[in-house]
């Protein structure tokens, strides 16, 4: 094994590891807490779904090479399990009692039916999960073209880098950053930056393929936009906290 892939299969490792880590710091908060401060729901959903399409996009790429994304399929799939846990316990430790009434239909605006709707919401992106996971392992011709594959690279990485696009504008509304942990955005931009070096080590490997070329630039985007929010996030609630800004 040479250099190149002696690395690529180092970065790979790390952002398995940061991957899986995403949730933990929210879920450790929330479990600390037992009480789910003010949040953007969709934020989380949004995230939700773009783990499980990375997921998948890890799956179905790359026909030519059937394992060269294996890392994306073991992170994310990992972590499609350890946030869902995260996400449901955002509804599980909310009161929504302090909310405005809920453009839900009658039957669906108590509290246990909004629990119960998460849980299964987060249910069947288990099972899909699972599905394509296990489809992954079995059968190697189980992947699509190169075309394909670069759609997938398009639309996987603009769900988890926007996620957090409407908590963003809830923060900014309401001048409240402490409804999510501060380390989770740290892990976020940690995980970016190895995320970062991994395309472009797979890029000089595999070639200019456009599914690489369009996760690195999803990756850059993200990484500058969660930069932002850790900064934020650090000024009102550690500076204006402690009077320095």
């Amino acid at each position: 094994m040479n250099i190149l892939d002696t690395s690529i299969a180092v970065f790979g490792w790390f952002t398995v590891v940061l991957t899986v880590g995403l949730s933990f710091p929210q879920l450790i908060k929330l479990l600390k807490e037992r009480k789910t401060q003010k949040v953007n729901f969709y934020s989380f959903w949004i995230l939700h779904i773009g783990i499980l399409t990375w997921t998948i996009f890890g799956v179905l790429s790359d026909s030519t090479n059937p394992f060269k994304l294996q890392n994306v399929v073991i992170a994310d799939g990992v972590s499609l399990f350890v946030n869902g846990i995260m996400t449901y316990l955002l509804y599980h430790f909310y009161d929504f009692n302090l909310t405005k009434p809920s453009k839900l239909p009658v039957v669906l605006q108590s509290v246990q039916a909004r629990k119960l709707l998460a849980f299964a919401g987060v249910l069947l992106t288990w099972v899909i999960g699972i599905i394509f996971i296990s489809l992954y392992f079995s059968n190697s011709a189980f992947r699509i073209s190169s075309n394909a594959a670069t759609i997938f690279a398009i639309i996987a990485p603009s769900l988890t880098t926007f996620a957090f696009a409407p908590q963003l504008y809830t923060s900014i509304k309401n001048k409240n950053w402490k409804g999510i942990s501060p380390m989770m955005f740290i892990i976020f931009e940690l995980n970016n930056f190895c995320w970062i070096v991994f395309w472009i080590l797979s890029i000089s490997k595999y070639g200019a393929n456009l599914d690489l070329i369009g996760g690195l630039i999803w990756q850059i985007v993200s990484f500058i936009l969660y930069g932002y929010q850790l900064s934020m996030v650090i000024r009102f609630n550690y500076f204006k906290a402690n009077n320095f800004a």
